[in-house]
C-alpha cells in the first residue's frame, strides 16, 4: 500500500478474513482497477471518524466511489452478511455453536440532522430523530438491526427484527427484553409467529420511587432486597445505574457502536444506509477481536 496507514485501515489479517465475504467487482464496472480493500478502508474511515463523504482524504479512493459501494452493499445486504459470517466465526472460536439459541433485544433513539428522510419524535426519550432496534446474542454480537422513525413503538420495531430470524438466527428460542416490551399480545405474537419465548427482565428497583427524600415501595409487603434498594435510593435521592442481568449485554453493544463517530447521530437520508453502517460497525468490532 503506497500511502501512510490510517488507524481505521484494515490489517493484512483482517483483510484475509473479510475478503472472501465481499462480492467481486463485475468485469465491466468502472471500479475494476481499484482494490476492494481500499474501498473498505474508505468506508471504515468515514464510519470511524464521522466525516462528510466529500472530506475523504485524497490518498483514498474518490468519495463518490466509496459512497456508491457503501450504498450498494447496504441495500443488497452485503454488510449484514459479512457481520453474520463473522459472528459465526467468533462464536465457534469461543467454543460455542455457530447459531445462538438465545438473544437480547433493545432500542436506542438518536438525533438526526437537517437532511431529508423519515424521522419522528420519541416522547419517552425526548429525542427527534430515529430509533435503532437491535438483537444480539448473549455475548453481545449483533444478530439483527432495523432503523425506524423514533416515534415507532419499541415492540413494533422489534417485530421487524424478529421477522428476519427465520433466516438470520433460526435456532433462537429465547429472547430477553426490558419492561418496555412487556405485554401479553406482543409475547403471544412472538411465540406464535416465530416460536420465540419472551422473558421480560426487570430492574430490581422497578416500582420504587423517591418523593421528598422518602422512598416509596410498590407493595406493602416488600422483599428484603426491595427494602435495601429503597434505603439506598432515599440516600442517593433517586435511581442510579444498575447492571441488570441478561440486559446489560445489549446495552454494552450500544456503547460499542457509539465509539464510531458516524453513529453518534443518524446522518443518513435513507434508513437502509443507516442499517448498513451499523452492520459495518459490528463487523469492525468482530474483526478487531478476531485478529487481536
Amino acid at each position: 500500500m503506497d500511502r501512510p496507514l490510517y488507524p481505521s485501515d484494515l490489517t493484512d489479517a483482517q483483510w484475509e478474513l473479510i475478503e472472501p465475504l465481499l462480492p467481486p467487482f463485475g468485469e465491466s464496472t468502472f471500479c475494476e482497477t481499484l482494490p476492494r480493500r481500499e474501498i473498505v478502508n474508505g468506508i471504515r474511515y468515514v464510519l470511524r471518524d464521522g466525516i462528510q463523504w466529500r472530506m475523504m482524504p485524497h490518498d483514498l479512493p474518490k468519495w463518490e466511489t466509496v459512497y456508491y459501494h457503501h450504498n450498494l452493499w447496504s441495500k443488497t445486504g452485503v454488510w449484514k452478511a459479512v457481520n453474520a459470517a463473522l459472528v459465526k466465526i467468533e462464536r465457534e472460536r469461543n467454543g460455542r455453536k455457530a447459531q445462538p439459541s438465545a438473544a437480547v433485544g433493545d432500542s436506542q433513539s438518536v438525533k438526526t440532522t437537517q437532511k431529508r428522510g423519515n424521522r419522528g419524535y420519541d416522547g419517552n426519550k425526548k429525542v427527534k430523530g430515529r430509533k435503532r432496534h437491535i438483537a444480539t446474542d448473549t455475548d453481545g454480537n449483533l444478530l439483527g438491526c432495523r432503523v425506524t422513525p423514533a416515534n415507532v413503538d419499541d415492540r413494533e420495531g422489534l417485530k421487524l427484527v424478529l421477522n428476519t430470524f427465520d433466516l438470520d438466527a433460526p435456532l433462537v428460542k429465547k429472547l430477553f427484553l426490558d419492561g418496555g416490551y412487556a405485554g401479553g399480545p406482543f409475547e403471544a405474537l412472538a411465540k406464535t409467529t416465530t416460536g420465540i419465548e419472551v422473558e421480560v427482565v426487570r430492574r430490581p428497583d422497578e416500582g420504587i420511587t423517591v418523593v421528598g427524600g422518602i422512598a416509596q415501595l410498590p407493595t406493602n409487603t416488600p422483599t428484603e432486597e426491595q427494602f435495601r434498594l429503597a434505603v439506598e435510593m432515599a440516600r442517593r435521592g433517586g435511581k442510579g445505574f444498575k447492571v441488570v442481568r441478561k440486559r446489560w449485554v445489549v446495552e454494552r453493544t450500544f456503547a460499542w457502536l457509539l465509539t464510531f463517530r458516524r453513529l453518534r447521530v443518524d446522518y443518513e437520508e435513507h434508513m437502509p444506509i443507516s442499517e448498513g453502517f451499523i452492520y459495518a460497525a459490528g463487523s469492525c468490532i468482530l474483526l478487531t477481536r478476531l485478529c487481536a
